[in-house]
């Protein structure tokens, strides 16, 4: 069918299970490398946890052309420590012109994060500003959450 084409349901859960049950760093690499959009996200997602696989691998996943897909990566590669490029990736997806969605999925990866830039509380507070498609706002009240962190504790980034 036409969605199985965009969003091939049984692949997908046969990846995500391969990549969780025993993470595959050439599974993962090769996710990162798959024409679909949803496969490289969840290859990205996958590449949080495995350490197999390199960094070289999922910085490539920087440039891709899909937001989230650059967040995800980014996400893993914090996970290993600290990033200079993946930073830059989160400050994109920080972008008050990107969707609530994608804001809220930056904010949540910084929230993980036991040290981040002070460049980003600026960032932080415009991604806050306006409401998802559905009218929510969780990107708000990210952003309330982290910058009350700073404030709490006198400082939440470098």
């Amino acid at each position: 069918t036409a969605n199985e084409a965009v969003y091939p349901l049984a692949r997908l859960i046969d990846l995500i299970d391969r990549m969780q049950l025993k993470p595959d760093a050439a599974a993962i690499a090769a996710a990162l490398q798959d024409p679909l959009p949803v496969v490289r996200y969840w290859g990205a997602i996958a590449a949080i946890r495995a350490s197999a696989v390199s960094a070289t691998t999922i910085e490539k996943a920087l440039s891709d052309v899909e937001p989230m897909i650059r967040v995800a990566a980014a996400q893993a590669l914090l996970r290993r420590g600290e990033s200079a490029v993946a930073w830059r990736a989160i400050e994109g997806g920080l972008a008050p012109a990107n969707s609530a969605e994608l804001r809220l999925a930056a904010l949540n990866v910084i929230t993980l994060q036991p040290k981040w830039p002070d460049s980003l509380k600026p960032l932080i507070k415009a991604a806050g500003a306006g409401s998802s498609r559905g009218g929510e706002n969780y990107a708000s009240r990210a952003a309330d959450f982290l910058l009350g962190v700073v404030s709490e504790q006198g400082g939440g980034g470098d």
